[in-house]
């Protein structure tokens, strides 16, 4: 038990070992606890542990705690853990690449595409699709997308069949086509996790910068749904026009039992940005001072409950070594063509076809791609003292910024220091 790389940080001490992913924030009493530990002075560890304060009957049971801790952030065992992903265990499912809005940032180049989209999946071949996937894992979520879900006219016969499956899945949508009607349906399926709805902002100003003329037909889905007590989460697109806003909307999410899953805006190649570029200090700090408001203004059990998804969440079991994309998550077209994750519907990284191809063949596809970089494979991440925290960060974005997979996420730094900032105790 050595570490490798060590770094003084204020009055504490970053210590890792890529070899095993072990990393951890030592104050300078346990850096030196940790040192009498790896060297098996057990009499040296006890009378140190004496020597701070903790009285002898308790010593034993400080060490037993202070193991547990080194076993829990990596430093007992002998080599990396398996990195314990699951085939499918997220599909995006793309029901159409219709869509009523124009978001000008639409990941997908909706904003730029001038002929109308207006392609539907079959319900045959949702049926088909989704059973499919319920063989290949049974505990898979299955994510409803487009285009907008809701354009679909046998929308909710689809809800409905993966209900009765017994599948979990969620809903994608910006909210607009949402009535009485399809919330009173919505509110019967059990397996329906979540409605996530598309808003970028409290006030109509702040909403329609980006996404159009649409804030009253988002606000009243968004109404719909609390009324009908439909599980929903809010999903602003975070811009740098739009933060003074942004723990509004989190506020409003958790005062009506939501939840609040923000994203940031990419730098994608099919995205329209001019003017919202958003600096890496103000995202980060923008996301700390959503995360303190609800902290102070709400329990902690119900913040769990309601399934705060940000970038300052973490990974605490130090096996996270890779990005989802093209095994653990895959992204299903209209037409049955399978992309490594919705974020990665690109021609050039077409994995096959759901309808027509078997399991085996797509994953073929993802090796001859080389899609699923490790970070123990990527340079400036196989000596990062979080390389089994982040995963390398999105392969989307290494991909678009880099034109590879084997390079690191361009929010690098913020990963890091969101990384950093948690280990030392925020």
């Amino acid at each position: 038990m050595e570490y490798k790389f060590i770094d003084k940080i204020d009055d504490a001490y970053l210590i890792s070992d890529p070899d095993k992913a072990a990393v951890s924030i030592l104050d300078p009493a346990e850096l030196i606890m940790f040192t009498l530990y790896r060297k098996g002075s057990q009499r040296s560890l006890k009378t140190f542990i004496n020597q701070i304060g903790i009285p002898l009957k308790q010593v034993n049971d400080e060490i037993k705690d202070f193991t547990d801790k080194l076993n829990k952030e990596g430093w007992l065992r002998e080599g990396l853990p398996v990195n314990n992903e699951k085939l499918l265990n997220s599909v995006y499912l793309n029901l159409t690449d219709a869509c009523n809005y124009r978001c000008v940032y639409c990941y997908q180049g909706k904003a730029k595409t001038e002929r109308p989209l207006n392609h539907f999946m079959s319900l045959k071949h949702v049926e088909y699709i989704v059973s499919k996937i319920k063989k290949i894992n049974p505990n898979s979520k299955i994510i409803l997308t487009g285009g907008e879900p809701f354009l679909h006219k046998n929308i909710l016969a689809i809800c409905k069949f993966i209900n009765e499956l017994e599948m979990s899945f969620t809903i994608l949508t910006n909210g607009s086509l949402i009535n009485d009607t399809t919330a009173s349906v919505l509110a019967t399926l059990s397996y329906l996790d979540n409605v996530q709805i598309s808003i970028d902002g409290m006030s109509e100003q702040v909403h329609n910068l980006t996404r159009g003329k649409t804030y009253t037909k988002t606000i009243k889905g968004i109404e719909t749904i609390i009324k009908q007590n439909v599980p929903f989460s809010l999903a602003p697109t975070m811009h740098d026009k739009n933060l003074k806003e942004i723990t509004k909307l989190a506020i409003y999410a958790f005062e009506n039992n939501g939840g609040f899953t923000p994203n940031n805006l990419r730098n994608f190649p099919h995205c329209t940005l001019d003017g919202f570029i958003l600096s890496n200090d103000n995202f980060l700090n923008t996301l700390y001072e959503v995360e303190d408001t609800l902290k102070e203004k709400f329990e902690k059990e119900k913040i769990i409950e309601q399934k705060l998804r940000t970038y300052i969440n973490r990974q605490t079991n130090r096996d996270h070594f890779i990005c989802g994309a093209a095994f653990d998550i895959m992204d299903i077209d209209w037409n049955g063509d399978v992309y490594p994750c919705h974020l990665l519907r690109d021609k050039n990284l077409l994995l096959g076809n759901f309808l027509t191809d078997e399991m085996e063949q797509i994953l073929l596809k993802v090796d001859q791609l080389k899609i699923r970089q490790k970070t123990s494979e990527i340079e400036k991440c196989k000596e990062c003292h979080f390389m089994s925290l982040c995963g390398g960060g999105c392969k989307a974005a290494a991909y678009y910024s880099f034109g590879t997979f084997q390079k690191e996420d361009p929010l690098c730094d913020i990963l890091y220091q969101n990384e950093l900032i948690h280990l030392n105790g925020r």
